[in-house]
């Protein structure tokens, strides 16, 4: 298991991919991992607060620099649970999607948080998405709020592929 680690980015810093907790065992779980990027931080290649085969819970991406990649709070590369995964944008760009939580065939994708404060995303922002088949994205929420902020691909609450179901989810806009 990858539990409690913290990943800083700092304002001068350029790093290729990050994660800041990762577990490959079949079974294991990322859970209550927290990557920041400062303001002129830069990540070339994906983010992932949390990044697992048995679970992601409670992993968190807080973003004011730059992403030049897709930013997860939780990526879940088996069918267990992604759960309270969040990634915030205060005055970022993110040039690939941003994404609370995904999860693969029979993942329980719930209760993840995608948040766009005065951000550019130039791809789409999901809270929840579970793929495949028997899966579920529930009560995932996205917000986007701000003057500035801009999403040029689509905002789902949850989105469920292949025969998955998506409930519950919520969007905000102001």
């Amino acid at each position: 298991d990858s539990t409690n680690n913290h990943v800083t980015i700092t304002g001068t810093g350029k790093v290729g991919g990050v994660y800041a907790g990762r577990a490959e065992s079949s079974t294991g779980k990322a859970e209550r991992n927290t990557i920041t990027v400062e303001r002129g931080g830069w990540a070339e290649n994906p983010v992932f607060g949390g990044y697992a085969k048995g679970g992601v819970t409670g992993n968190r991406v807080y973003i004011k620099g730059t992403a030049n990649a897709t930013v997860y709070g939780g990526r879940l590369m088996g069918s267990g649970t992604a759960e309270e995964n969040e990634v915030h944008l205060d005055g970022a760009m993110v040039k690939n999607q941003v994404i609370g939580a995904e999860g693969n065939n029979g993942a329980l994708v719930k209760e993840n948080r995608a948040s766009v404060t005065n951000s550019l995303v130039k791809d789409d922002v999901i809270g929840g998405f579970s793929r495949g088949t028997n899966g579920k994205a529930e009560r995932n929420t996205v917000s986007v709020t701000g003057d500035s902020a801009r999403v040029k691909g689509t905002v789902t609450g949850g989105h469920a592929a292949g025969d998955s179901a998506a409930v519950r989810n919520t969007i905000s806009l102001a």
